[in-house]
């Protein structure tokens, strides 16, 4: 593991963070924290074929984890001025940890170190993830290295591995395409444009509501007796109810490995 490239990302991702809109989105905990260093490697060795960082990923309960990363975030932290408070936790005896910064320079000096694919990569995960540990614990669960793993395994990060050698490739894969420079009185031509069918779309929006409304006060549905024995033919459509019972549900260890966790063409 290289300790300085993991270091550089933890900073990174927290300085991003900053930046958010909203000050509750600005504090990371740990499990963000790897979580965010574990997409920044994938991105980077759907590329180049390599790690980034070198960490030894693994298949742990809560998504990729690394001891290793975790150990560095205090240090990496520290080296920036990041602000650390302890919260009393709910669930155990142990506070957690949240960590915010509040330098505006770091993300452009961060920046100079760190490849295209990753600090592009971030952008978008931090914005969309932020400390939404739900959401991102969702979306590294979806990665192809998480699908094709089984608790306690090493994760394999070029599993979906491709190369972008061109480096402009790369950005139109990106979605940074380069707008073309238009006139302003094209750009005023667009505008009005544009507001004149937004008009038409919301007058068409609003004739609709009304529509549905007025169907719907003239179609006021009754309650009554035919109703009921609707409702009770339908329901003995579907058989006789299932008993409830209590048990263990029991899940085969060779469903980690089926095709159905990463493969799209099974159903």
């Amino acid at each position: 593991m290289e300790a300085k490239k993991v270091d550089l990302i933890i900073q990174y991702v927290l300085a991003l963070a900053s930046q958010l809109d909203e000050w509750t989105e600005r504090n990371l905990g740990p499990i963000h924290f790897i979580k965010y260093v574990y997409l920044a490697d994938l991105a980077y060795a759907k590329r180049k074929h390599t790690s980034f960082t070198g960490v030894a990923w693994r298949f742990h309960k809560f998504g990729p984890w690394s001891n290793d990363v975790f150990q560095r975030l205090d240090g990496a932290l520290e080296a920036i001025g990041a602000d650390k408070k302890l919260i009393p936790s709910r669930y155990s005896e142990e506070d957690y940890a949240r960590w915010s910064v509040s330098r505006t320079d770091l993300i452009k000096d961060l920046e100079k170190d760190i490849p295209l694919s990753i600090y592009l990569e971030l952008q978008s995960d931090v914005k969309r993830f932020s400390n939404d540990t739900a959401s991102l614990l969702h979306h590294v669960y979806q990665t192809l290295p998480m699908l094709t793993a089984a608790p306690g395994e090493d994760l394999n990060l070029f599993a979906e591995a491709h190369f972008v050698e061109d480096p402009e490739k790369e950005i139109a894969a990106a979605g940074l395409v380069q707008k073309e420079q238009i006139s302003n009185n094209e750009k005023r031509r667009r505008q009005a444009k544009a507001k004149e069918l937004k008009a038409k779309i919301n007058e068409k929006i609003a004739a609709r509501i009304k529509q549905k409304e007025e169907a719907r006060r003239s179609h006021k549905p009754e309650y009554n007796e035919v109703f009921s024995r609707g409702v009770e033919w339908l329901d003995s459509l579907a058989g006789q109810p299932i008993a409830e019972f209590e048990g263990i549900a029991e899940i085969a260890p060779t469903l980690w490995k089926s095709p159905a966790r990463f493969d799209p063409d099974v159903s």
